[in-house]
């Protein structure tokens, strides 16, 4: 779950930063971008308290996949202009 998008960033930012290579970072930038966008259209729960629980750490992981995109991108960009 959460940890997932907290490692993808971290990798995404280490890996460009120690190759000097923004196509890494932009690759999980895209990757975590998808995630966010995923986690809109995500299937219902059975019940109305189900729902409101998952709704709120689906809304959790979409806010942390769109930070960790955010800063792989602007990683790569640092990059790139270096």
């Amino acid at each position: 779950g959460h940890s997932s998008a907290l490692a993808a960033t971290a990798l995404g930012v280490g890996v460009t930063m120690a190759m000097s290579a923004p196509v890494y970072g932009m690759t999980l930038a895209w990757a975590l971008a998808a995630c966010a966008d995923g986690m809109k259209k995500r299937k219902a729960a059975h019940s109305e308290h189900d729902e409101k629980i998952l709704g709120a750490a689906a809304n959790v992981q979409r806010k942390l996949c769109l930070a960790g995109s955010f800063a792989c991108g602007i990683t790569a960009l640092y990059t790139a202009l270096l």
